[in-house]
């Protein structure tokens, strides 16, 4: 699934569960989404919208395909695939276990599963607990809103960071929210802290009563799903940037802020050189940007303030340079 679909996804707007799903009209052209017919899973599908050569496929013929998955000390063989690992449908099942041999979904992923998906009895999936483990299994029953897999084989999920980077984010203006929460978890960040700011529009007391830390939560997952991590990152609960800068502090915590912050304000390419942290965080602040006194009480809480350049750039976009950066010091990317 594309990255600009994960706003569309169940778990992110429930109500398109019962929309018409179709592919866009340049979807085959492009060769990068499936397209397939309604009701039919991606197994059972004779079309030829997925060029054989991209997706492993050993055989021009759907129907007589196989695909291998190489496992540790095994190999295990799907046959009648005509899609590659990366390609299989991901499904977050909290309360797996590493020896369960069925695993029931959470209803909101077997609604997933069954009605926007439209997957059967029989094809194949794969599901992941959110504290990295993922496992190759089978649909063995769907009744009603009871969705029941069988595992089939452990796979290895890609490496997470070597840091466990913190993304302490003051509240945006709107969605951007929810597309500064969505890639950060595709680059790879351990948690993310939404924090209210002197120049922040929302209150701690309004976020919380509103439901957007749920939602956050779910383009968390759903950019989990796309990206093919096995961990899920926390997205915490709002707080004031005083009482984030009262809590223990990680091994290194950075501030963005602007070249004309002061003299202590340090280029974030400082890192490339030393040694690597085992965790940080990294504070962005909101569209008006950080206040005098902030930077001053962070700086005094042992926060370094460093700088991106001397571009002005929009506030959705500093979190994700910022995060890009650091991973790519870090050895990440």
């Amino acid at each position: 699934m594309p990255v600009r679909h994960l706003q569309r996804d169940v778990f992110v707007d429930p109500g398109i569960a019962g929309e018409v799903h179709g592919p866009e009209a340049a979807a085959a052209d492009r060769g990068e989404d499936f397209v397939l017919a309604d009701k039919l899973s991606a197994e059972k599908h004779p079309g030829a919208s997925i060029p054989n050569s991209e997706f492993g496929i050993q055989n021009s013929e759907f129907a007589e395909c196989s695909l291998s998955f190489r496992i540790p000390n095994s190999e295990f063989r799907i046959p009648n695939c005509p899609y590659n690992p990366p390609s299989v449908h991901r499904f977050f099942a909290p309360a797996l276990d590493a020896g369960d041999e069925t695993v029931v979904l959470p209803r909101h992923e077997a609604e997933h599963l069954r009605r926007v998906l439209r997957i059967g009895v029989g094809d194949t999936v794969s599901v992941f607990d959110g504290r990295g483990h993922e496992f190759l299994a089978r649909v063995a029953s769907i009744v009603r809103r009871d969705v029941r897999l069988q595992v089939l084989a452990r796979v290895e999920p890609p490496p997470e960071p070597a840091v466990d980077l913190t993304l302490v984010q003051a509240v945006l203006k709107g969605d951007k929210m929810d597309d500064v929460v969505r890639d950060a978890v595709m680059l790879g960040v351990a948690a993310i802290q939404p924090i209210v700011t002197k120049r922040s529009e929302a209150t701690v007391a309004t976020l919380l009563k509103s439901a957007r830390v749920d939602r956050w939560r779910r383009v968390a997952l759903a950019s989990v799903k796309q990206s093919r991590r096995a961990v899920l990152p926390e997205v915490r609960m709002p707080l004031t940037l005083d009482t984030f800068l009262d809590e223990p502090p990680a091994s290194l915590r950075l501030m963005l802020v602007e070249p004309a912050a002061g003299a202590d304000v340090e280029p974030l390419s400082i890192f490339r050189a030393g040694a690597i942290p085992t965790d940080g965080a990294v504070l962005i602040g909101p569209e008006g940007g950080w206040t005098e006194q902030e930077w001053n009480a962070a700086k005094s809480a042992g926060v370094r303030l460093v700088t991106l350049g001397h571009r002005t750039l929009r506030a959705d976009a500093v979190p994700i340079a910022a995060i890009a950066v650091l991973q790519f010091l870090w050895g990440d990317l």
